[in-house]
């Protein structure tokens, strides 16, 4: 009988190291937390954005003045983005409600020049790099406008003068993600409409237009697929 009973304490001096053990181990090699969502610049947008513009003018030479000027933008913007890796790249288009308005006396002073500068739209490309929930971009594309004026000479009769404009329209940008789907963003662009012939009250040769923008974004993200997911242990 006592020699059972030493047998069996010996195996339970022997035992209580093993259990020991295994316990530290388990308590070492814990289970992951909850995984969490990678997060991806890929999907569909649409946004709203508004700021600051200026325009600028330059004709054949002096004697066909047309004024500069400032003004404010607003309006609305959507998109796409794919992304591979680091690399982001997409389309995006715009239209802004714009009024660049400007005035001051001809090259014959008894003329007073306005000049109003209207309604922006592009289509443009966008390529950037993405670093988690910042986006550094370049983008580049087409752009549309309305360029309007007129002459009043002293007996206040006006000489209006109209053109649609058409160029081309590049900049940079910066996008931060705020969560998963609210981005927040500024950027700038420079457009350039071109040279043409405007009427007054005489003929103004190659007026040529352009103008840079420098405005904020609030954009939603709408996502494609389930994102990625990554375990956090």
């Amino acid at each position: 009988m006592k020699h059972s009973f030493k047998i069996a304490l010996l195996g339970l001096l022997v035992a209580a190291p093993v259990g020991v053990a295994q316990a530290a181990d388990m308590a070492v090699k814990a289970p992951p937390m909850a995984a969490e969502p990678a997060f991806s610049w890929a999907g569909g947008y649409l946004g709203i954005n508004g700021g600051w513009a200026q325009d600028h003018t330059d004709t054949t030479g002096p004697s066909f003045v047309q004024p500069a000027g400032t003004g404010w933008l607003g309006g609305g913007h959507g998109g796409v983005n794919f992304q591979s890796g680091w690399f982001v790249v997409g389309g995006e288009f715009d239209a802004d409600y714009m009024r660049i308005n400007a005035s001051s006396l001809c090259f014959n002073t008894t003329f007073t020049c306005n000049t109003t500068l209207r309604d922006q739209f592009s289509l443009r490309a966008r390529a950037g790099i993405a670093i988690d929930h910042v986006l550094l971009y370049a983008t580049g594309g087409g752009a549309f406008a309305n360029y309007n004026g007129n002459t009043i000479n002293a007996a206040g009769t006006v000489f209006p003068g109209f053109s649609s404009r058409s160029g081309w329209i590049a900049g940079v940008g910066a996008e931060y993600a705020v969560t998963r789907n609210i981005i927040l963003g500024v950027e700038w662009l420079h457009a350039d409409y071109g040279a043409q012939t405007m009427t007054y009250d005489t003929l103004y040769p190659s007026v040529r237009v352009t103008d840079d923008v420098v405005r904020g974004r609030l954009s939603y993200k709408f996502d494609w697929l389930p994102p990625p997911v990554v375990a956090k242990y």
